[in-house]
């Protein structure tokens, strides 16, 4: 019987190893148990094939021992696709184009892909910082999306051009500001001349408020309106002046007896103006120089007792009309009496004193 020894596997593992042994007179074969072993042959897996291992077996049959041949038998576990690492991007010198590859850690198989579109954004250079354009590449790697990213800066910026705001200083009503540099380029503010302190505006100084001084009443010499005034001690040109009409109440003086005059000023709007009243006394008309005019008078013509050296003036109840400055510059006229439906111009008295006008009924 000759030996004729066969090594029995499958595709995936070994799973037993027999010998077969036929005999060469009558073809009768024999089967034995046999052993494997590998022998250090590989043939290494790629990503898409198995690897393969050589094994080679061994039996005894009759008191001798059978080797066979080396047998080449595939891995258990093939690989099925590559095994990227990661992509590698490759801007051309001019952005206008970016290239992607990989290589498979497994075989070195090299994948080379094109951008299909890419971006540009703009950032502008400003007096502290450079231009800048940034690049966007857009990708499609099995399927995916992919991006990447570039940036070119430009020059150093050539720093701030600043121009020097004086400080103006605040008034009783008006807010001031602190002195400040402006860049011409930019627009940027700063409080300093080193521009290490940007600000958004300039740093205004409150207005410090008006100081008042005492208010002084000015009565109309006719007492007809009183003035209130007061002037700012920080500013002469900041003044406060309110007019208010009078009340009056006289009481005529005769040859013998003294007349008085009551005046009561109405309330001012501004709050810091008080209320003012005066009283006069009135000489009797014997102890005056008075000018009585005559019964038929009627209209008194504008400036008719203009310089007039008398004290007191008597209009007839006949008048019905006084004119313009009829008693400009009368300066020691203290007391004039007229009907009491009669209109007398505000400016009668111009240049006069204090004068008392009654406005007689009949």
């Amino acid at each position: 019987m000759g030996p004729n020894p066969g090594l029995g596997c499958d595709l995936e593992r070994i799973q037993a190893v027999r010998a077969y042994f036929t005999c060469t007179e009558c073809n009768e074969v024999q089967m034995v148990k046999a052993s494997y072993e590998s022998t250090g042959t590989s043939i290494f897996h790629e990503c898409f094939s198995a690897g393969e291992t050589g094994y080679q077996a061994a039996a005894v049959f009759l008191g001798r021992e059978y080797t066979s041949e080396e047998r080449m038998v595939s891995d258990v576990m093939p690989v099925f696709s590559h095994s990227y690492g990661e992509n590698h991007f490759i801007w051309n010198a001019e952005h206008t184009n970016c290239i992607a590859r990989r290589i498979c850690d497994v075989c070195g198989h090299t994948e080379t892909y094109y951008a299909a579109e890419i971006t540009m954004n703009q950032v502008e250079q400003t007096c502290t910082t450079p231009g800048r354009q940034d690049y966007t590449s857009i990708f499609y790697i099995d399927g995916l999306e992919v991006l990447e990213f570039d940036s070119v800066t430009g020059p150093d910026p050539s720093g701030h051009t600043l121009v020097a705001h004086v400080r103006m200083d605040a008034t009783c009503t008006e807010t001031g500001t602190e002195a400040y540099w402006e860049c011409s380029a930019c627009g940027e503010m700063f409080a300093d001349e080193e521009a290490g302190n940007p600000i958004d505006e300039p740093i205004s100084i409150a207005p410090y408020g008006h100081d008042w001084d005492s208010v002084e009443y000015t009565w109309a010499a006719d007492h007809s309106s009183i003035t209130a005034a007061r002037i700012c001690r920080n500013d002469s040109s900041h003044i406060e002046t309110e007019t208010v009409s009078v009340m009056s109440a006289v009481t005529s003086p005769t040859d013998t007896a003294e007349g008085s005059a009551c005046y009561t000023s109405e309330a001012f709007l501004n709050a810091e103006f008080a209320v003012q009243t005066r009283t006069i006394e009135i000489p009797p008309l014997k102890e005056m120089s008075v000018i009585r005019l005559p019964g038929a008078l009627t209209i008194v013509e504008d400036e008719a007792f203009e310089h007039l050296d008398c004290e007191a003036v008597i209009f007839p109840e006949n008048c019905t009309a006084i004119g313009n400055y009829v008693f400009r510059n009368c300066t020691k006229l203290r007391y004039v009496a007229v009907p009491a439906g009669i209109d007398i111009p505000s400016n009668a008295f111009d240049g006069c004193g204090s004068v008392v006008v009654d406005k007689v009924t009949e």
